[in-house]
């Protein structure tokens, strides 16, 4: 079950109003990198978190900063999720 809540909360872009009500502000990527969509312009790569996944671990694996993970990823914190698409360079 929380699974696919998270699955439509990422596909619909329901996280932008939990922004609205906490007074954030939203950064939305470009059509071009969304991530629920699985579209990655250039050589951007998709990769799906798995089971004891952290960034740091992922950061690792890929050779990019953890900063950059969640800045390519619109991530505002260090919470992923199993199954959740993150875009790594």
């Amino acid at each position: 079950y929380p699974e696919k809540l998270i699955a439509y909360i990422e596909r619909y872009d329901l996280h932008q109003y939990d922004s609205q009500v906490l007074g954030k502000s939203v950064v939305n990527a470009p059509v071009s990198n969304r991530v629920d969509n699985q579209v990655v312009n250039g050589d951007g790569t998709l990769y799906e978190v798995q089971k004891g996944d952290t960034l740091y671990s992922i950061s690792k694996k890929f050779n990019v900063l953890v900063e950059d993970l969640q800045r390519n990823n619109n991530l505002t914190d260090n919470a992923i999720s199993i199954g959740q698409k993150l875009i790594v360079k």
